[in-house]
């Protein structure tokens, strides 16, 4: 069974086209959402990073290659890049998937695909 979005992409989109524009906080769309900042945060967050099509709910788990969540992990240890540029950069969702990656890998954990 798939993830249903429970605010329409339409709302969203107008929501943080508004706010991008500085007509609505964070706050009050989700005040008027009924959503958590953090939630109003990411939708902001995804819709910098990939447009629209950051605003659309997924149905489906995301699939990365191990090639890609390397590249990210050794980025991120390098040190010359935020976890937020690198998710953008490789069109991670969330910066939560980056943080667990690199805590599998520096728990000397097998990094797959």
């Amino acid at each position: 069974m798939g993830r249903k979005a429970k605010i329409l992409f339409e709302k969203k989109r107008k929501a943080i086209e508004d706010y991008l524009n500085n007509k609505r906080s964070v706050r009050e769309i989700a005040r008027e959402y009924q959503v958590a900042l953090t939630s109003v945060r990411d939708w902001i967050y995804n819709y910098q990073s990939m447009g629209s099509e950051g605003l659309i709910t997924v149905c489906t788990n995301s699939c990365y290659s191990e090639e890609l969540k390397l590249s990210a992990i050794q980025e991120h240890l390098s040190g010359k890049e935020s976890q937020e540029s690198i998710c953008r950069k490789y069109a991670i969702r969330s910066r939560v998937t980056l943080r667990d990656w690199i805590l599998k890998y520096n728990s000397h954990e097998k990094i797959k695909a």
